[in-house]
């Protein structure tokens, strides 16, 4: 039996996959975050909360650096087979969200690890939960 999940996570996940798709398109494309994309996305999802995306993607850019760093330390420069710009484009968005402290941490890792469960490497979600659990504990 599955659990209805509460219509004010379910917009919240919504905007966390919106946030990590355009994470991710940034990556792949070299480019920049495509404001624009995302807001009509946002605007064109009704399932979606839209400050709350607003609220990660402001916590990414703001906190670029910071993010990157974090990441970089958690993941000891390890080299990572499988689909890394998807994973990493998840911790981005994982990591911006414990930044930004909108949510308990275990509730953001445990979203990291969702999302990953659907769009990550066969594994690709015991690696987040990993380089999540450590950039927790560094924030703290």
């Amino acid at each position: 039996m599955t659990q209805k999940m509460p219509k004010k996570f379910h917009q919240k996940r919504q905007a966390r996959k919106i946030v990590f798709s355009a994470l991710y398109a940034a990556r792949v494309t070299g480019g920049k975050i495509d404001l624009q994309a995302v807001e009509q996305q946002l605007n064109e999802d009704e399932s979606s909360d839209i400050d709350y995306a607003k609220t990660l993607l402001t916590s990414y850019e703001t906190h670029q650096e910071t993010v990157t760093q974090l990441i970089s330390d958690a993941c000891n420069h390890k080299a990572r087979s499988g689909n890394t710009d998807v994973e990493r484009a998840i911790l981005e968005m994982a990591t911006a969200e414990l930044i930004a402290a909108t949510v308990p941490k275990k509730v953001a890792i445990n979203e990291a690890i969702e999302i990953a469960k659907i769009y990550g490497a066969e594994d690709g979600y015991k690696y987040i939960n990993g380089v999540m659990d450590r950039i927790a504990k560094e924030i703290t």
